[in-house]
């Protein structure tokens, strides 16, 4: 009889930090039970930490070509074969010609998966055992393949790149390629490095198309140092930096991904997507929002604000819901158009938003969101209210925003702090000047008041 003592990790929803934590010691169980015991539990422990895996051959297309292992490929078809009886009768049964059957088992072209269903039916082999040994998938051309891999572990990298995708991410409606824009390298960067480490996407399915002014199209010493410049940036072969000269002010790069396969793989996950992160576990909530914060979100340092912009609905709503479940204090405003506006206002909220969510990857926004929470002096309430009342008093009157600016308050508090004050007498309000200037109340006006 052994002794086993099995510790599991379990998150803390507060601070998001993994702890091992002792279910159960001392128990006497033989090594078979116990390795099965611990296998349940790790895989049910897993799925409740967030680290759900995707079984990808869920949605995969119909329509898309797959490649097979040789070993596989050369059973699959051996046994329709036999099954059938001749090779004829197999291609007459799928209606193709006889050649193209050829062609499959050779492994020369590849059959739609919906034409390996039926093969697989003849066969009598199940759909498992077709999908574990997919190699490649292409929705048409063979230099465009790329590998299956049937389980995607969901995690808080994967989380954070889907929250980049949905932010500055596009899929054309026609599913033949990805696309993502930003002007910052070091997103670009992430974004491939996580299509090349967990979809393992080839290198030359990359393309970086840099969007720079037309005043420049004919400058070929400045385009050749632009490509240099971003191919270092984003270590990447020169060759594949293209140029489109745009009617734009800066220079813009777009990473493409050449592959409709992984487009109609990622059009198909949305929904699950979002359903393992609105009831997954909180680092999960975060690490997406960090994704579209970094690439959609901003700071405003003037009113001390941070926003998160969209044309989608859904998406908009999706974020404000994870912000809720977060505990950080938001509104919702429109945005010019069809755009909406997230805004994080307040000290509270966010310091709230900088320990839980940030900008992650974008580290220019993450230093002017410190630069933000560095400039508000936090002061008690009496104090607050003396130092405005100073102010007034050395200054004789005073608008809302100049008042925000010298106390670095909050222009909003300052302007519903100060009407509060109006209300109960302490401060008057002059409305005939724009903005309007507030001024102590004098004992001559007390006096007129009174009578």
């Amino acid at each position: 009889m052994n002794l086993a003592l099995l510790h599991i990790g379990i998150d803390d929803d507060s601070r998001g930090i993994y702890k091992p934590y002792k279910l159960f010691s001392a128990t006497s169980l033989p090594q078979s039970r116990l390795k099965s015991l611990g296998k349940f539990l790790t895989g049910e422990i897993i799925s409740s930490l967030g680290c759900e895996k995707i079984d990808l051959s869920e949605f995969l297309s119909d329509k898309l070509n797959m490649d097979l292992k040789e070993d596989f490929r050369t059973k699959l078809f051996r046994k329709a074969r036999k099954t059938m009886g001749t090779w004829a009768a197999l291609s007459r049964y799928l209606c193709v010609h006889y050649n193209t059957v050829d062609q499959w088992k050779r492994g020369i072209t590849f059959p739609k998966l919906a034409t390996l269903y039926k093969i697989a039916d003849v066969a009598e082999i199940p759909k498992n055992d077709l999908y574990e040994n997919i190699a490649y998938i292409t929705p048409w051309r063979k230099p465009n393949v790329i590998p299956f891999i049937r389980w995607l572990e969901f995690d808080e990298e994967i989380a954070e790149w889907v929250g980049l995708l949905n932010g500055d991410g596009c899929i054309p409606s026609k599913l033949c390629k990805v696309g993502f824009s930003n002007k910052e390298p070091k997103l670009l960067w992430f974004f491939m490095h996580v299509l090349k480490s967990r979809f393992r996407i080839p290198e030359h399915l990359f393309v970086i198309a840099l969007r720079v002014p037309t005043s420049l199209k004919s400058d070929l010493k400045t385009v050749e140092k632009l490509k240099l410049e971003w191919s270092k940036k984003l270590n990447f072969p020169k060759d594949r930096a293209k140029i489109y000269p745009k009617y734009t002010l800066g220079v813009a790069a777009d990473l493409v991904v050449r592959s409709g396969a992984l487009a109609r793989i990622l059009t198909n996950l949305k929904g699950k997507v979002k359903e393992i992160v609105g009831n997954g576990l909180p680092r999960l909530k975060r690490a997406y929002l960090r994704g579209c914060y970094a690439a959609e979100g901003s700071v405003i340092m003037r009113n001390r604000y941070v926003t998160f912009v969209s044309k989608n609905m859904d998406e908009v709503s999706f974020v404000s819901q994870l912000l809720t479940s977060l505990q950080i204090e938001h509104s919702l405003y429109p945005s010019g158009g069809e755009c909406w506006q997230i805004r994080i206002s307040n000290r509270q909220n966010l310091i709230k938003f900088h320990e839980k969510v940030g900008f992650g990857v974008n580290k220019q926004r993450q230093k002017r969101l410190k630069k933000i929470l560095g400039s508000y002096k936090y002061l008690p309430p009496d104090a607050r209210i003396a130092r405005i009342f100073n102010e007034i008093s050395d200054n004789e009157a005073l608008t809302a925003d100049q008042l925000a600016k010298r106390l670095s308050l909050s222009r909003k508090w300052t302007w519903n702090f100060l009407h509060r004050l109006v209300q109960q007498g302490l401060l008057s309000v002059n409305k005939r000047s724009k903005p309007y200037q507030y001024s102590k109340v004098s004992l001559h006006d007390d006096v007129v008041d009174r009578n």
